[in-house]
């Protein structure tokens, strides 16, 4: 409350003090405890700053958080797929702030699906990459082909 007094300010004192936030959050052996705590903080400043809208941006705040290093994916993931809860603030607002920050919740799913399809597809491929020199520097050097050790990827010449 008293780092984040000025509720037209939040975003950039988060910013501000996520180093002083991250000493909470990512030492000891509670760190996401420490985290949820620490959005359950926030949830009571929506609350508390009810008639400024606070809860507009909730899922800036959360995204800040997030960008700041203060609270992990998997605490939001696991926050979210828990639904509203009493434990902060009433369920109505919790519901509210749940409400509100679904697309940040979408952005790191999809985020996570394409991280795991494109690990899937880098452990599928069996090729290696060759560089080659640019006009004939040593210095720098750009992808040349994709070699893989398969023969079905020969071209076949006559179909040209």
């Amino acid at each position: 409350e008293v780092l984040f007094n000025n509720p037209s300010t939040i975003l950039t004192d988060i910013k501000k003090y996520s180093p002083l936030l991250l000493l909470f959050t990512r030492s000891g052996e509670d760190q996401k405890r420490a985290q949820i705590y620490t959005w359950g903080a926030m949830a009571k400043l929506i609350e508390r700053h009810s008639d400024q809208n606070l809860v507009d941006k909730a899922c800036h705040l959360l995204k800040t958080l997030y960008d700041c290093d203060v609270i992990e994916e998997d605490v939001i993931l696991g926050w979210y797929d828990k639904g509203p809860s009493k434990k902060f603030v009433s369920r109505e607002l919790s519901a509210k702030i749940l409400a509100r920050c679904s697309p940040m919740v979408t952005w790191l799913r999809q985020a996570e699906e394409e991280e795991s399809e494109s690990s899937e597809e880098e452990s599928e491929t069996n090729g290696h990459t060759i560089t080659q020199p640019i006009n004939g520097s040593n210095n720098a050097s750009v992808p040349a082909t994709n070699v893989t050790d398969d023969e079905d990827d020969d071209v076949d010449i006559d179909a040209i």
